[in-house]
């Protein structure tokens, strides 16, 4: 969703001649020209797209450390446990395509004509992901910070603040 939007932004900044040579709004302090206009939505949607991917790549760099940490982990039994690292890769990639469209759907709802939906919308995913980097390293802080030998058996409290969904009570055996 991001590499569309991103997309449509730059196809809209080089139909217009007077936006095809603006900068970002960062570029002043390399000596460069600024964003024109100022305020527009193509200049708060490219300061957006440098932004997010920035925090994305920050949020892969962070996950990729939470899955070295899990990665070790073993079962009961001595067995490396996949079954959880699968499940924080998958529920990663999950978090990554709901972020997206419901970002979409934040975006579309401002009922903003032009291409301020889309600067809407990365806006959502920026603030998302702040928020999702915040938890990914909550939970890294949570299990570096018990024993090593405890952490097969502590770890739930730990990771379930990965879960996009609100967890279901906790009660014995499942009936």
């Amino acid at each position: 969703m991001l590499a569309l939007r991103r997309t449509a932004l730059v196809a809209l900044v080089a139909s217009f001649p007077s936006l095809a040579a603006a900068q970002r709004p960062d570029a002043a302090s390399r000596g460069e020209e600024p964003c024109t206009p100022e305020g527009s939505a193509i200049c708060a949607g490219i300061e957006l797209s440098d932004t997010l991917a920035t925090l994305d790549a920050r949020l892969d760099r962070r996950h990729t450390a939470l899955v070295r940490l899990v990665r070790g982990d073993t079962t009961a039994r001595g067995e490396e446990d996949g079954r959880i690292t699968r499940a924080v890769d998958t529920l990663h990639a999950t978090w990554r395509r709901l972020r997206g469209d419901d970002c979409e759907l934040h975006g579309a709802l401002t009922q903003a004509g032009g291409t301020w939906p889309s600067v809407w919308a990365t806006d959502c995913e920026v603030a998302a992901t702040r928020a999702r980097i915040a938890t990914v390293d909550a939970v890294i802080r949570c299990i570096t910070r018990m024993p090593a030998d405890e952490r097969r058996y502590r770890r739930f409290d730990c990771l379930s603040r990965l879960r996009v969904l609100p967890a279901p009570p906790r009660r014995g055996a499942p009936s």
